[in-house]
């Protein structure tokens, strides 16, 4: 009995033999070639190395168009023109077809800065943007961008942003990380800045003084003359002193007939300064200005502010910013900047031309003149 069994057993396992080695249509392999660079993309001149397996076969490699890109017995690609072609890969009756596409290597030779110097005041706060030239460049590398100061200092730099520290001079360095050959100079100078406000000013802010008001015009309590400024007519009728905050004010409001405009209000002062570089600072408590009536902070020649059709005559001048809040940390400082050649006489202060329309008013709290060294 046990010999029967064993002899069944034998015959058994014979046939699984037999089967396993038998062929049928999910055993059939399909036979390919594989690389490890399946397409290229090449610059003109560039080489690359293409792998071929299995490894145990033998290989025979051509290209489509050798003026485009040449292929040796070995698989090394080598890119000879711009264009595109084909690398082909056999072994026996497989091939296997490599795309190629070969360009003109444009490398990065130049970086570009937005500005080529600086002039700034300690404090002030600038952002430079960088471009690498040529714009069409297209190397693979990575671009990374440095920026660097020679004496910190001075002025600062952190991703283009610069900061002035202290006077003096100093050079902003922008280069390419991994080619520091190829960099921008900017040189940066932070000037002195002497605070001549008291010698040349008087009744400058925070609050401001104010004499008695103005009879006859309403409400005599709260419109009064700033002491020390010139105000003319139309910026007297329309309150030129808010005595209750202690600003310069400049308000016309349509919606009441005490003061519904102000065309060409005026309130300044007149001095005398040296030839020489001046800064204007002025500080705003509060403004609101509608889109089409226009309020600015001016410094002309002579002994009067231009009307505002003229302030483009002006030696200097810049629009007031709207929308202030009025919480006194956050009071902004705008500012202008003018030259003057010889010992001249100067009008410092403000123009606004309100002419119906929404609520407009200006606030101004503090002023302080500068001399530039």
């Amino acid at each position: 009995m046990k010999s029967i069994l064993f002899q069944i057993s034998c015959i058994f396992a014979c046939w699984l033999m037999f089967a396993g080695c038998m062929k049928g249509p999910d055993r059939d392999i399909e036979k390919r070639i594989f690389v490890n660079r399946p397409l290229l993309d090449m610059f003109v001149d560039e080489e690359v190395q293409v792998t071929a397996s299995p490894t145990s076969e033998t290989f025979t490699w051509n290209s489509e168009n050798s003026s485009v890109a040449t292929v040796s017995q070995t698989g090394l690609v080598r890119a000879t023109g711009a264009g595109e072609t084909n690398i082909i890969v056999s072994c026996g009756d497989l091939q296997r077809v490599i795309p190629v596409k070969a360009i003109v290597k444009i490398p990065v030779t130049n970086i570009s800065v937005s500005s080529a110097s600086l002039r700034l005041f300690p404090g002030e706060v600038v952002n430079l943007m960088a471009s690498l030239l040529p714009e069409n460049h297209n190397e693979k590398e990575s671009n990374i961008i440095v920026w660097e100061t020679s004496d910190p200092s001075v002025a600062t730099v952190s991703k283009g942003t610069v900061r002035a520290i202290n006077s003096g001079d100093a050079i902003i360095t922008v280069k390419l990380e991994r080619n520091p050959s190829i960099k921008k100079e900017v040189p940066v100078r932070v000037v002195e800045t002497v605070d001549i406000t008291n010698e040349v000013l008087t009744n400058t802010g925070m609050p401001f003084e104010y004499v008695e008001p103005v009879s006859g015009y309403a409400p005599a309590v709260r419109w009064c003359v700033a002491a020390d400024w010139i105000a003319n007519e139309t910026a007297v009728q329309n309150g030129n002193m808010d005595s209750q905050r202690g600003t310069l004010s400049l308000w016309a409001n349509t919606t009441t007939a005490l003061y519904p405009t102000i065309i060409n209000g005026k309130m300044y002062q007149t001095v005398e300064l040296e030839a020489g570089i001046y800064k204007f600072d002025v500080s705003l408590f509060l403004t609101n200005l509608d889109a089409s009536h226009r309020a600015y902070i001016v410094a002309a020649l002579g002994d009067e502010l231009p009307d505002a059709g003229n302030v483009a005559q002006a030696l200097a001048y810049t629009p007031f910013i709207n929308g202030v809040g009025e919480a006194d940390a956050s009071k902004p400082t705008i500012s202008i900047q003018f030259t003057i050649s010889e010992k001249s006489v100067v009008s410092l202060g403000f123009l606004v031309n309100y002419s119906g329309g929404a609520t407009n008013l200006s606030h101004i709290s503090k002023v302080v003149l500068w001399n530039i060294r």
